[in-house]
């Protein structure tokens, strides 16, 4: 299958109100992730790219870049076909785009640019724990040497490549704890507010294998990929 990027510009005021009849738009406790989420599902369904990053441009408008197996046709077709008035005003056919990507192959030295929420997940008492993964690792840790956030993100992060690509070098370009909105499963879904750690990484990798680098570019990196994290932006 042939990976596209996807560029949507949507309409703001049309996205704030499409967020609004969802019940998702409370400005004192606001995830704008998972309101892009909400609406990228509704507009596209099992077409949504996802991983995607959300961009918010100083003159107030906002970009969307995502990965899908489908192009911007696609897209267009499925938003003109089933989609509400209020999720088509939001982003009309004409601000959709997309690219195929390259395959990179083995050896292939790339930059990189990913937004994650690195955590790390336990099962305690039948329940499913994320914790920072920093935060994890000192609880874990027994030596007198303090560990440093950004050695433990690195090593989070080369694991997560899963030997699709080599970790060459990375900076934390960025680090603050974000406030999540995510809803309980089952007949009578609730909203849950979570707060979770967010990183902006920035660095060099090597492919060491094609086919999985493809796959991984597909997957995203990390947890809550559906919500805005995990999508890889590479750079020369």
């Amino acid at each position: 299958m042939t990976l596209h990027m996807i560029e949507l510009l949507p309409t703001r005021r049309a996205l704030l109100r499409f967020l609004d009849r969802e019940g998702l738009l409370d400005f004192k406790r606001f995830d704008l992730g998972y309101g892009v989420h909400a609406w990228l599902q509704a507009a596209f369904g099992h077409l949504a790219p996802t991983p995607f990053r959300i961009f918010l441009r100083r003159d107030g408008t906002v970009q969307v870049l995502g990965y899908s197996g489908a192009d911007a046709e696609k897209l267009r077709e499925r938003l003109e076909a089933f989609a509400d008035p209020v999720v088509f005003e939001i982003c009309p056919p004409d601000r959709i785009a997309s690219r195929p990507m390259p395959r990179f192959s083995k050896g292939r030295c790339l930059g990189f640019e990913v937004l994650c929420c690195p955590v790390a997940r336990r099962t305690e008492d039948g329940k499913t724990i994320e914790k920072d993964v920093f935060l994890a690792r000192c609880d874990r840790h027994g030596g007198e040497t303090p560990l440093r956030r950004a050695v433990v993100y690195a090593e989070w992060l080369r694991e997560k490549l899963d030997g699709a690509a080599e970790l060459v070098e990375m900076t934390v370009m960025g680090f603050k704890l974000q406030r999540l909105l995510r809803k309980t499963q089952g007949g009578s879904r609730q909203k849950r507010w979570l707060q979770r750690p967010e990183a902006l990484f920035s660095g060099t990798l090597l492919v060491s294998d094609g086919e999985a680098f493809a796959r991984l570019l597909r997957r995203g990196i990390g947890r809550h990929r559906a919500f805005g994290y995990g999508m890889l932006l590479l750079k020369p």
